[in-house]
């Protein structure tokens, strides 16, 4: 690139700084050593050949003046330093080449009016200018692409010239230090921006006579701004900012013109003269604008921001198009009517200024009358502009609209709009949508062509979709009461991030498609999901497609029943209710969850890369379960998630018992010689086999038995594929001992019902099950007929006896038979999440109420079923409150607490009673409100922190209210197991008191760690992972990281808050290399750290 510098000066001192070349300046004007440069012999600086007296050092100035044409221009090449750089005239241009970044510093600056300019360029990238001080500019300066900056005041006096192509300009600066410095433009000089930059930090005057070009480029006005009578200020097309607080004035009744103008936020303008802003004007949220006087704005594009301006006359906010011969004129104020509704002082010019048509029509409406509805002789054009001229309009106050006040308005069907329903059709209609209103003229084009349309249905149309669309580029979709959005046969929406909203009604219809990417799936009633009005119909016919980007449900909106489902998922989506699938159910990518107890039914399955998973949560007491298995899957996959032992590729290996058997019929021996384990792990799990699984509780004293309860079963796979329409049972009978008894269970991922007419085929078999119920110690049984199994449904998973009674048995079952329903028989016991309040009471109208939950899902910091304790509303003096306290401090009157921890748990209570709006001392009743669901084993305390005083709360039911007085105690133990009423009377000292609520677990912690403590970890030494397993007795904020000897850290595998337990972190350690490392948890209660050697 070039930038050319051209100036009338006699003297100049330059300090040139880029990469490797340097030139500084002296401040002295008397100079040790001069030498000129002729560049006889080459472009290079540094050859002596080039120079009149040797090679210029830093006691050296440089002097160019003339030499002839056909010799070089210099080269630098690398860093030097001069005293003084000297140019005189030389009447053609002379150009120094450098790299890209370099900085001319000018100390000094004087005009000689008797030389002769000529021109110097820079031949670099980016080059950068300093005058230090005031300048006044008679030459010329060409700026192609670098920057000037002047630091102290410029002056461009008559026949100066300023051409910029697209460099900047700075006269002063923005700091830091902030210099302040003026610009005037006097008479007969000429400043041509184009597309570069001007920045002003100071006054700006342009005088009469003066001509400035605004081209394409930006002006920043950082000061006053003065428009002097003549002045010839032509915007072009630039944009102008002002900023801080700046007067437009002016000396001769001059008006002044921009293009694009923003007034910045936090500045304060004021103008005294006329301003048209020939295209869009924005004050931004924190900045102003005044108008003063009897001086006139007219913004003839886009204005933004009217709320911050000012102004004594009127003047057009906004024009919006109602039809195509009709739009809407917002003004800023009241209008008198007679003058508003006079059509003739409103004319429609095009853009070359010729009369497009007449107005026909004027009427004055809106709440304050400041909104005039135009009509016109002729149609509006798409993509044509238009020019409204407005004259002789006043307002309320008599002040009258800028003469030949003008507003430019467009018919742009490109761009986002908002389409409003018209009549009942269909989506792909265009008669079907105005972009006016409800009762408007059709619309150009259908929504969703242009990024951020916008759609209203209402006034009782119905719009039908009936082929696919996508709606990603509508920004918002609102269904009104009375209209509806259907999606007909062939239709297949897709739309992600935009909900469907309003109180009208969607209708997704039978052959339709709505595809899903929202998390929440969609929903029947609540405002989550891609579809949220009042109204909604999805229809059992339909299919639904879940595609969305992570983890996501389907939501209860899915119907029981649907036609299609198909999962292309980057991750898993979660069943929300048991489905069946009547069609074709799509395993594209990703999985589809099926949760404990619910059930999917899928007579056709068509699987790409995607997966079914099933869960099964085992609780209760350890022992055995019956198990079979919904998948067709391999041992490994079916137990990986609990303890096995006994066999070939189970966790535990060695002389132990196996714990997972089936029977085999026609083993010879007794019953317990029938039984059974997989030959291995990798074996496939036969379609139907039935087992028996002892499922193992953790046992403190042996740490092969680690896992507690409860568990569970995460199976990933495929349904079992019927052969030739069935799955056989494989059935067996041998005619010794106790013949025919078989072990079978369900296949299915849903239930079976045992005495369904269809599905089932029987031959030489009772007609009774038999499924052990651990909870109830018996066999439950069913006929086909009665029994105690509900219905006769087999849940999913459920293992169950049958008998065979003859040689030749067959029992064979295919999808005829599957029903959404059933329960699992195993050792699940219910559990409810424990409830405790607490009430505190000073008078029967002056009591609160704390309470206390404790959930898997609940937290010592703030979660959000927490329920925040409010202050009263003002003016209310006499009130009592009592809360718990969260680990932030949070005052909160519900508090949501995890349900597991392994050893004591405190909770802060705070208590405050105030009358007349002072502390009150007096008597306070607290008494348990609710005690339920509360483990038998938790001990439960109440402690004043004050007193030291202790209360048992235990109680034998929860309704009990205690109503005599507690007797403190010293020992824990003396009340650990007290049962009677009692009653709590605490007086409050000054008005606020302190309490402890303390739990002791006892066996509700079985299986839960009671210190905090890092085992080492295994295996130990190990290539080139190894696994970490540390233990929380409660919910904790937790760091766990791994350290090389020299105490860097080489791993952060947890930065989180875990429940209460064991927690095993896996580390991969192969990009490091062998050597001793350190591990290191750090908890609430402190850090715990062991050695560990990976050796490769």
């Amino acid at each position: 690139m070039i930038c050319s510098l051209s100036i009338k000066i006699e003297k100049i001192f330059f300090r040139l700084l880029l990469l490797a070349a340097t030139f500084l300046g002296a401040l002295s004007l008397q100079a040790q050593h001069t030498t000129y440069w002729n560049g006889s012999v080459s472009s290079n600086w540094f050859d002596s050949q080039n120079w009149s007296n040797d090679v210029p050092g830093a006691d050296s100035e440089a002097v160019f003046n003339y030499f002839p044409p056909e010799n070089h221009d210099p080269i630098i090449s690398s860093s030097t330093t001069i005293r003084r750089l000297l140019i005189t005239h030389f009447g053609r241009e002379f150009r120094v080449k450098l790299g890209d970044d370099i900085q001319m510093d000018v100390q000094s600056y004087f005009v000689a009016a008797d030389s002769i300019p000529g021109t110097i360029a820079l031949d670099v990238g980016n080059a950068e200018f300093t005058v230090q001080e005031s300048s006044s500019l008679e030459g010329g300066i060409y700026l192609d692409d670098g920057t000037i900056n002047f630091l102290g005041n410029l002056h461009m006096i008559s026949s100066s010239l300023i051409d910029v192509q697209s460099g900047t300009i700075n006269i002063g600066s923005a700091g830091p230090p902030v210099i302040s410095a003026d610009f005037l433009q006097s008479e007969g000089s000429i400043f041509n921006l184009n597309a570069g930059t001007l920045n002003l930090y100071g006054q700006s005057v342009f005088a009469g006579g003066g001509e400035f070009n605004g081209g394409t480029g930006e002006i920043h006005f950082n000061g006053d701004i003065q428009f002097n009578g003549g002045a010839l200020f032509k915007p072009g097309s630039s944009y102008v900012s002002i900023s801080g607080n700046a007067n437009i004035t002016t000396d001769n009744n001059q008006s002044a013109e921009f293009f694009d103008l923003e007034i910045r936020d936090g500045a304060a303008v004021t103008s005294e003269v006329n301003v048209t802003v020939q295209n869009d004007m924005t004050v931004d949220p924190n900045g102003s604008y005044l108008q003063s006087g009897n001086t006139s704005l007219n913004v003839i594009g886009t204005l933004t921001g009217d709320s911050q301006i000012h102004s004594v006359t009127p003047y057009v906010i906004s024009v919006q198009m109602l039809g195509i011969s009709e739009i809407e004129v917002r003004f800023d104020r009241s209008l008198q009517e007679s003058t508003a509704e006079t059509s003739s002082n409103y004319t429609v010019e095009s853009s070359a200024g010729t009369i497009a048509g007449f107005v026909t029509g004027a009427e004055l409406t809106g709440s304050n009358n400041h909104l005039v509805r135009l009509t016109f002789d002729f149609q509006i054009q798409d993509g044509v502009p238009y020019y409204l001229i407005i004259n002789e309009v006043f307002d309320t106050m008599g002040n009258s609209i800028s003469e030949n006040h003008k507003k430019r308005f467009l018919l742009d069907l490109s761009a986002p709009s908002l389409f409003y329903s018209r009549t009942n059709g269909n989506f792909n209609t265009l008669s079907s949508w105005s972009i006016f209103s409800h009762s408007g003229s059709a619309a150009g084009r259908i929504p969703g062509e242009a990024d951020g349309d916008r759609i209203q249905i209402g006034n009782g149309n119905i719009i039908t979709l009936n082929s696919p669309a996508d709606l990603d580029s509508i920004m918002e979709f609102d269904v009104q009461f009375g209209g509806t959005f259907r999606l007909s046969d062939g239709a297949e929406l897709r739309f992600s991030s935009v909900p469907i909203t309003g109180n009208g009604a969607f209708e997704l219809l039978q052959g339709a498609t709505l595809i899903i990417e929202s998390d929440d799936g969609i929903s029947q009633s609540d405002d989550l999901g891609p579809v949220r009005t009042a109204e909604r119909i999805f229809s059992e016919e339909a299919a639904f497609f879940y595609q969305g980007f992570q983890n996501q449900v389907t939501g209860d909106g899915l119907p029981q029943k649907v036609a299609k489902l198909s999962i292309k998922s980057s991750a898993e989506v979660s069943l929300t209710r048991s489905i069946s699938v009547t069609d074709t159910l799509y395993l594209i990518d990703g999985y589809l969850t099926v949760g404990h107890g619910l059930s999917l039914i899928s007579n056709q399955h068509i699987a790409e890369l995607g997966m079914l998973r099933y869960n099964l949560d085992l609780s209760g007491q350890p022992g055995y379960r019956m198990i079979s298995s919904p998948l067709n899957i391999d041992y490994t996959n079916f137990f990986s998630d609990i303890i096995t032992q006994g066999y070939n590729g189970s966790e535990l290996i060695g002389n132990l018992q196996p714990n997972v058997l089936w029977y085999d019929e026609t083993a010879p021996g007794t019953d317990n010689q029938r039984w059974r384990a997989p030959v291995h792990a990798s074996e496939i799990v036969p379609a139907g086999r039935g087992h028996q699984v002892y499922i193992f509780d953790n046992e403190s004293d042996n740490h092969l038995y680690s896992r507690a309860l409860p568990q569970t079963l995460d199976l990933v796979g495929l349904p079992y594929e019927e052969d030739k329409g069935l799955i056989d049972l494989n059935l067996t009978y041998t005619e010794e001992g106790d013949q025919g008894w078989n072990l079978v269970g369900n296949p299915y991922g849903s239930a079976i019902r045992w005495n369904s007419d269809q599905g089932w085929t029987r031959g030489n078999v009772d007609s009774s099950i038999y499924i052990w119920d651990p909870n109830t110690n018996q066999y439950h049984t069913w006929n086909g007929i009665t029994g105690d199994i509900e219905d006769g449904l087999i849940a999913p998973f459920q293992a169950f006896w049958v008998k065979a009674n003859a040689p030749g048995p067959l029992l064979t079952v295919n999808s005829a038979a599957q029903e959404l329903g059933g329960e699992f028989r195993g050792k699940a016991i219910v559990q409810h999440s424990p409830r405790l309040a607490i009430r505190a009471q000073y008078s029967p109208n002056h009591s609160s109420t704390l309470h206390l939950m404790f959930t898997g899902e609940g937290s010592f910091h703030l979660d959000n079923l927490d329920a925040l304790r409010l202050h009263p509303p003002p003016g209310v003096d006499n009130y009592l409150e009592f809360y718990s306290v969260s680990e932030e401090g949070e005052r909160l009157a519900i508090n949501n607490l995890p349900r597991k921890f392994g050893r004591a748990i405190e909770i802060p209570l705070e208590l405050n009673a105030y009358k007349n709006g002072i502390p009150l001392n007096g008597d306070i009743i607290l008494e348990t409100d609710l005690l339920e669901n509360v483990p038998e084993s938790w001990d439960i305390y109440l402690i004043h922190e004050k007193s030291g005083e202790i209360y048992s709360l235990n109680t034998e039911t929860s309704e009990y209210i205690l109503s005599a007085h507690l007797q403190p105690t010293v020992e824990l133990s003396d009340q650990a197991h007290k049962k009677s009423p009692q009653k709590i009377v605490t007086k409050s000292d000054g008005g606020h008191t302190s309490f402890l609520l303390r739990i002791e677990p006892g066996r509700d912690a079985d299986g839960i760690p009671d210190r905090f403590s890092l085992q080492q970890n295994y295996p130990n030494p190990f290539n080139p992972s190894t696994t970490f397993r540390f233990e929380l007795p409660i919910q904790s904020q937790i760091r766990f990281e791994v350290f090389d000897l020299l105490g860097r850290r080489v791993s952060l595998l947890a930065d989180d808050v875990l429940s209460a337990g064991v927690h095993e972190i896996r580390w991969d350690a192969s990009n490091l290399a062998s050597g001793i490392y350190i591990s290191r948890l750090v908890t609430p209660k402190g850090v715990h750290t062991r050695k560990l050697t990976l050796m490769k």
